[in-house]
């Protein structure tokens, strides 16, 4: 094209045209060209800058507006779109500073205010926007990238069907928007409707092939989904099209532990680390997966952890300060204390059944319970729990300074975390010390990491010494556990006319190689049994085939495995006990809710005592039930007492007639002894604490 007269106004005027027609390359050119004439033009720096973040370029979009506001300090475009620059770089409160300083000098902008909600969004103060969201939406309701920060909004706080309304708005405003779709997909799948999330992550990969977070976004859903190896296949993709894409490479670790590949699922988190080393979520998928690991040592993974209390606790030593409990005493404060549970399972999950009977036991007179929720998706357990509560906090879409607050302002005594390193866990809050005094329970297999973390409940035989602990540790009598049975569970019996059947229906990323080839080995030895495995990544047919190989190798033909996926219900899950006489412990991650549930369908477990608390939560559960003959101390007993098992029928036929009613008469079921053990705990740590000089 031949200019007549070539003008800067010419030449940005031709970039806003092609930067308006999704050009970004000529758009670029043509402010430079502009800028070539009259280096001191505001609003072509400001537009290429603009660009130059559409190209991915943003450091370079931070240079040029750098420079521009040493001359324009106060020019509100410029603070606006550094703020965009820097968000796009993930530097998060450069960002929100640049953002800020544009509105305190035009507060009525609506795009720097729609930009400073997304980013509180993305920081994880969802919460503090939402207001701010809505009042956009009524000034600008046919825009729809509104709708869509709304949305991610509503989702962030769990407001899911809030959510699904907000990004279909923006879909019919902007009918096959990728962005839009793969968002859309992301509240469908946390409200568990998986077909509905893999439909729009489809469409949003038709729309815009390569689409990496609808790629990203749809492994994710076929890993819950029990699709591991086809999940693989879509997020190696997301990590090839985005190899700096930390949430891709951590859901590529998801993918590769729930086959049970560690070395290359650790490799994956390392990579997810090493890309976003302050992000405390990738960090706990990273040090949940070596528990898994048999490979690794106690002292490897104890470092690992102290890495993660290092980074980001605020204490100063390596492990907690608080002194050791040797006794729990039954001296109680003048006052109910004030305790706080934290957790993201305050739903249909197996912390739930630990926790429902512990909260209806609780004496108000000893305690006050309030609960402070991170449920992405609330369901009847919820509302149960909730119900059962004096005081209900959702912290879902605030941030770690925003809970501890609000934590604070509440005068807890002692705050409880029930995660540990698991999905959603709020460990950030605890490390900005909510409470005076803070333990864990429950949620995860070992120590957080903590110094802020004091104590940690556990019992005599899960945890036998202190050591490999930033935690102290404090020991309740009769185990750690207090087990509410479902209601509605069948009863026991068994399938009739099949051959004896060992069976496990644990967690797929606990069932390593050494342990299929353990169990394998075992069922071969006895004529004509079976092994049955039930685990939602069996739904693969990929996975399927490596765990048949792995039978086959150890000397169990085939037609001797069953292997089941998931299915629809607890009720169908607990059914299947029918078709299984002696269930399997696998180590050295031993099962907790699995162990239970077996034995209140009347089927005996046998475990293989670990050194290590993963591996002695079987033993732990087995010594509350009276079941300790069931305990093997190395893999030639575990394997001798699990063949003499289901070799004695009349044990396994009484066990299927008593074995629920001697679980449920046991310590494990006896709510009222075990709160008031735990509330005897409580009260003398805080005594301790509170004790005059």
């Amino acid at each position: 094209m031949v200019l007549e007269q070539e003008t800067p106004e010419l030449y940005w005027r031709l970039g806003n045209c092609q930067h308006a027609l999704g050009r970004f390359a000529p758009a670029a050119r043509h402010y430079w060209s502009a800028l070539s004439l009259r280096p001191d033009f505001p609003e072509a720096t400001v537009n290429l800058a603009n660009t130059l973040i559409d190209l991915g370029k943003a450091p370079a979009a931070v240079a040029e507006l750098k420079g521009l506001l040493t001359r324009y300090p106060t020019y509100p475009a410029a603070l606006a779109a550094l703020g965009s620059a820097e968000f796009a770089q993930d530097n998060l409160a450069e960002a929100v500073e640049a953002f800020s300083a544009a509105l305190k000098l035009r507060p009525d902008d609506p795009v720097t205010q729609l930009n400073l909600a997304s980013l509180k969004i993305a920081l994880g103060d969802a919460a503090a926007v939402i207001d701010d969201l809505r009042g956009l939406a009524r000034q600008w309701p046919n825009a729809p990238d509104v709708q869509n920060a709304l949305g991610l909004g509503l989702r962030a706080t769990g407001d899911l069907d809030e959510a699904i309304t907000a990004f279909q708005k923006a879909l019919r405003m902007d009918a096959g928007n990728p962005d839009y779709l793969t968002n859309l997909a992301g509240a469908w799948q946390l409200k568990g409707r998986l077909d509905r999330a893999g439909e729009s992550y489809q469409l949003a990969i038709e729309a815009r092939p390569g689409f990496v977070p609808a790629y990203l976004g749809l492994g994710s859903a076929l890993i819950l989904d029990g699709q591991a190896a086809e999940a693989e296949a879509f997020l190696t993709a997301a990590v090839d099209g985005d190899p700096g894409n930390a949430d891709a490479w951590s859901n590529l670790g998801n993918a590769l532990k729930a086959q049970a590949r560690y070395d290359d699922a650790i490799t994956a988190y390392r990579q997810s680390v090493k890309l976003r080393p302050d992000d405390k979520g990738l960090w706990s998928n990273l040090l949940l997966c070596l528990r898994y690991d048999p490979s690794r040592t106690a002292a490897q993974v104890y470092d690992e952890h102290l890495a993660f209390g290092r980074t980001f606790g605020q204490g100063a030593g390596a492990v907690t300060s608080a002194p050791p409990l040797s006794e729990i005493q039954t001296v109680r404060a003048s006052r109910p204390l004030r305790v706080g549970y934290v957790s993201a399972d305050f739903r249909s999950h197996s912390v739930a059944f630990f926790l429902e009977p512990v909260l209806r036991a609780h004496d108000r007179n000893a305690v006050e319970v309030i609960c402070y929720s991170d449920v992405a998706a609330p369901d009847g357990v919820t509302s149960r729990l909730r119900g059962l509560s004096d005081g209900w906090r959702d912290l879902r879409g605030r941030d770690d300074s925003v809970a501890a607050d609000m934590i604070r302002s509440d005068a807890i005594d002692l705050l409880v975390d029930l995660s540990g390193h698991t999905a959603g866990n709020r460990l950030g809050v605890f490390a900005e010390r909510a409470a005076p005094i803070q333990l864990t329970w429950l949620g995860y297999p070992g120590t957080t990491g903590l110094a802020e973390m004091d104590y940690r409940l556990t019992d005599e035989m899960a945890d036998p010494d202190d050591s490999f602990h930033t935690e102290q540790m404090v020991r309740l009598p009769h185990g750690f556990h207090c087990y509410g049975p479902p209601p509605n569970a069948p009863v026991p019996s068994r399938s009739e006319g099949r051959p004896l059947t060992f069976g496990s229906f644990n967690n797929l990323a606990k069932i390593t190689p050494d342990v299929m080839s353990c169990w394998a080995r075992l069922t071969a030895s006895v004529p004509d049994a079976r092994l049955l495995l039930k685990a939602r990544p069996l739904a693969d047919a990929k996975v399927r085939e490596q765990f048949i190989r792995i039978a086959e190798d150890a000397g169990l033909a085939a037609d001797r495995l069953t292997l089941i996926g998931h299915v629809k219900d607890l009720a169908e899950h607990l059914a299947l006990y029918r078709d299984i006489d002696v269930a399997l412990d696998p180590f050295p991650y031993a099962g907790t809710t699995t162990t239970c549930e077996a034995m209140w369908m009347g089927v005996p477990v046998v475990t293989l005592r670990g050194t290590a608390h993963a591996g002695r939560v079987g033993a732990s559960l087995l010594t509350t039930v009276g079941l300790d003959d069931l305990i093997a101390d190395d893999l030639d007993e575990y394997a001798g007492i699990a063949t003499a098992l289901i070799a004695d029928r009349a044990r396994l036929a009484d066990d299927r007639q008593t074995l629920r009613a001697r679980v449920a008469a046991s310590p494990l079921c006896h709510a009222e002894d075990f709160t008031r053990s735990l509330e005897d705990a409580y009260h003398t740590l805080w005594l301790r604490q509170n004790a005059p000089d």
